[in-house]
């Protein structure tokens, strides 16, 4: 990726697997963090929501961490503790742009008043469990009289590109791949992952993680875990199953799952998404 681009100035940023940090030119108001999916790459899977920007308003007021994480060899839990503390050293105050002040177009805001997590299917699970570990542990908290305030991540807004809620699920022709007997050879090597194996239908850590969403997105001040999605239609990878508490879900024809999440000229509703305009 070109590290000139006509807005935002690109950083890197000391969080998890080639992570990187866009600073916009106009003092941002907002932070939003990417989580990639499965295999996929913070720069490569996310790489188009930093291009082309300079025609929509609310990007030049939003800075942008990419955070990258190797989804092949790491597990779940351990990927949403490191990812809550890169947010907590970046929101609402950013530890790293203080580093970085004289580069930037504009200074450093003092606080973000607004936080978007974005996830791409697995992502999005990591940013599930991200998200109820923090409310658990709050609810935990008060259920022993204290009165702590809630941590500012529970504040934020969940847009979530075809999550991986209820599995892998294989159609199309990655269905007909995956009934063929070379595909004993792949799945028996795809088992080494711990991340694959939670992504495996009717898993227990899918089916758990889904029971404890569910239970804490009904609490109030917990809306930051009922999420929106946007879906490809068909999705040829995962299964299209949503949460009985996430908020709002739309279907897109003509894209794939590895698409969906990837705007263009001519496909710019992931921005629109993101930014919260079909809200």
């Amino acid at each position: 990726m070109d590290a000139s681009l006509k807005t935002h100035t690109l950083i890197p940023a000391p969080y998890g697997d080639r992570s990187v940090f866009f600073a916009a030119p106009d003092g941002a108001t907002a932070l939003v963090v990417f989580v990639h999916g499965f295999k996929g790459n913070a720069t490569k899977t996310w790489g188009r929501f930093a291009e082309e920007l300079q025609d929509r308003p609310w990007w030049s007021h939003s800075d942008m961490l990419f955070f990258g994480y190797d989804s092949v060899r790491r597990a779940v839990p351990g990927v949403a503790q490191e990812l809550r503390a890169a947010i907590e050293a970046e929101y609402p105050s950013s530890t790293l742009l203080g580093q970085y002040a004289g580069e930037l177009h504009s200074p450093p805001p003092d606080e973000y008043s607004e936080l978007v997590l974005v996830g791409h299917s697995l992502g999005g699970v990591v940013l599930r469990r991200m998200l109820v570990d923090v409310a658990e542990n709050l609810a935990r908290e008060r259920s022993r009289g204290r009165e702590p305030e809630a941590p500012a991540i529970l504040s934020s807004r969940l847009r979530l590109f075809a999550p991986a809620n209820a599995g892998f699920s294989p159609s199309g022709i990655l269905g007909v791949l995956h009934g063929l007997s070379p595909w004993t050879m792949v799945e028996a090597i795809l088992r080494g992952s711990p991340a694959y194996n939670d992504l495996r239908l009717a898993t227990t850590a899918l089916t758990t993680l889904r029971q404890r969403t569910e239970e804490f997105a009904g609490i109030s001040g917990n809306e930051s875990l009922r999420a929106d999605i946007l879906w490809p239609d068909p999705d040829d990878v995962v299964s299209t199953e949503r949460y009985l508490t996430d908020e709002r879900e739309y279907f897109v024809r003509a894209q794939t799952h590895q698409s969906i999440c990837k705007p263009t000229a001519s496909f710019a509703r992931p921005w629109r998404f993101v930014e919260g305009e079909e809200d």
